[in-house]
């Protein structure tokens, strides 16, 4: 017999790229899937809009805006972009 274990682990990060046919509704029940999966970072980022959710576990969302500076914290210490960048 072949015993297989799964181990339950989730990323750090998590970026989720919107597209024409996504649904409020089904964005936030993503986010809420991956905060109760124990995801440290989870960036939305909105082509049309050219913004970038941040939301963190027990934070407020951040909503960055085309001249903002996006980082990652402690997730990926050091790493830092312009929201613009996001979009070229």
């Amino acid at each position: 017999m072949v015993r297989t274990e799964y181990h339950r682990l989730s990323p750090d990060l998590a970026v989720e790229v919107l597209s024409p046919n996504d649904r409020p509704g089904q964005v936030a029940a993503t986010v809420q899937m991956y905060l109760e999966a124990g995801v440290r970072l989870i960036w939305v980022v909105n082509p049309i809009a050219k913004t970038v959710a941040v939301h963190v576990p027990g934070q407020p969302t951040r909503l960055l805006q085309i001249d903002d500076e996006l980082d990652s914290g402690d997730v990926l210490p050091g790493f830092r972009s312009s929201v613009a960048s996001l979009f070229i």
